[in-house]
C-alpha cells in the first residue's frame, strides 16, 4: 500500500508540509526467526514529536500500527501497539506472504475524535484550522513505505543434506524440482505448515519427515545422476562428496539402488524411527 498523500486535512509525514517542527518516524528491523521455521520477525520502534498527537496516544485515542501488504499476493497483515506503547513486535509467515512486501508505519485514530487542532499546523496551508469529525481508523501520520524483498519466501533450507529447499505452493501434490542449484521440494500449503511443525518437534517426527520427504527427493536426484543427466549443480557435487566419504566409489555408484544411497546419505534413520515409534506405542510418549 503506497501512501499517495491525498488527504484533505493535515497529516504528519516527512513527505508533506502540513506540520512544522514535528516528526513521525519508525525504526524497523526484520530478521529470520531463530526458533520457528518459515517465520520472519518484525520489530518497530516509533518516535513521535508533535504534542497534540502525542497526547492522543497517551490517552489511547490514537494508536500506532504496521500495515503489511504483499506486492504480488493477497497477503495482508496489521500489527498494532497496545496501550500507549511505542513499539511493535510481530511475525510474518513466509508461506503466505509472497516474494515482496510493502510495510507502512501509521498513526491512526483509535476512536472518533470530534475535532483536532495544533499550533504546529503549517500556517501557509492551515492557519487557524481545525480538523472536524475524525473517524476511528483515519490516518493521522505516516512514514515512507518500506519495501521488503523476501529472498527466502516460502522456502526453508534443510541442513545436513545436499542443498535442499522446501517451498509452499498452491499445487495439490508433493513434487520435486531438480532444475536449479538446490533440490526443490514443493509441498501443498497445508502440508508445508505441518512440515514446519515436524521440523521443530520430537526426534521421532523429525526422522519421519526425513524418511517421508528427504529420502524420495534425494533418491530422485541420485537416479538422475546415475543416468548421467546431471547439470553440475551444487547439489550434485554435494551428493558425490557425501557418497565418496561413505566409501562409495564411482565404479559402484550406478549399481547401487538410488533409494539405498539416499538413506545412506542421511544416516539410515529407519531403524531409529521404528524404535522411537515402538516406544511411543509402548508408553504413549515419544523419546
Amino acid at each position: 500500500m503506497q501512501m499517495n498523500g491525498e488527504f484533505s486535512y493535515p497529516v504528519l509525514s516527512d513527505s508533506r508540509n502540513d506540520y512544522l517542527n514535528s516528526s513521525f518516524k519508525a525504526e524497523l528491523t526484520v530478521s529470520k526467526s531463530q526458533n520457528e521455521i518459515g517465520i520472519i520477525e518484525v520489530n518497530a520502534n516509533f518516535s513521535l514529536d508533535e504534542p497534540v498527537l502525542t497526547q492522543l496516544v497517551a490517552e489511547s485515542k490514537a494508536k500506532l500500527i504496521l500495515h503489511i501488504e504483499g506486492k504480488n499476493s493477497s497477503y495482508r497483515k496489521v500489527f498494532q501497539t497496545t496501550g500507549n506503547s511505542y513499539s511493535i513486535q510481530g511475525k510474518i509467515d513466509t508461506s503466505f506472504a509472497g516474494d515482496s512486501l510493502e510495510i507502512n508505519a501509521l498513526l491512526i485514530a483509535n476512536t472518533d475524535i470530534p475535532e483536532l487542532s495544533s499550533d504546529r499546523f503549517n500556517p501557509d496551508f492551515y492557519e487557524n484550522f481545525t480538523i472536524l469529525n475524525i473517524q476511528k481508523g483515519q490516518i493521522l501520520a505516516f512514514t515512507t513505505t518500506y519495501n521488503l524483498k523476501l529472498d527466502f519466501k516460502n522456502n526453508e533450507k534443510h541442513e545436513g543434506t545436499p542443498p535442499m529447499v522446501f517451498r509452499a505452493t498452491d499445487n495439490p501434490s508433493y513434487s520435486i524440482n531438480l532444475d536449479s542449484e538446490d533440490i526443490i521440494v514443493e509441498l501443498p500449503k497445508k502440508s508445508f505448515q505441518i512440515y514446519k511443525e515436524l521440523s521443530n518437534s520430537t526426534p521421532a517426527l523429525r526422522n519421519m519427515f526425513l524418511l517421508t520427504f528427504v529420502v524420495p527427493a534425494l533418491s530422485e536426484a541420485i537416479s538422475l545422476l546415475q543416468n548421467e543427466n546431471g547439470e553440475d549443480n551444487p547439489w550434485e557435487d554435494t551428493i558425490r562428496y557425501k557418497l565418496d566419504n561413505l566409501g562409495i566409489k564411482d565404479s559402484d555408484f550406478a549399481a547401487i539402488p538410488s533409494l539405498e544411497l539416499a538413506q545412506l546419505i542421511i544416516g539410515n534413520p529407519l531403524d531409529e524411527i521404528l524404535v522411537q515409534y515402538k516406544n511411543y506405542y509402548d508408553r504413549g510418549e515419544y523419546e
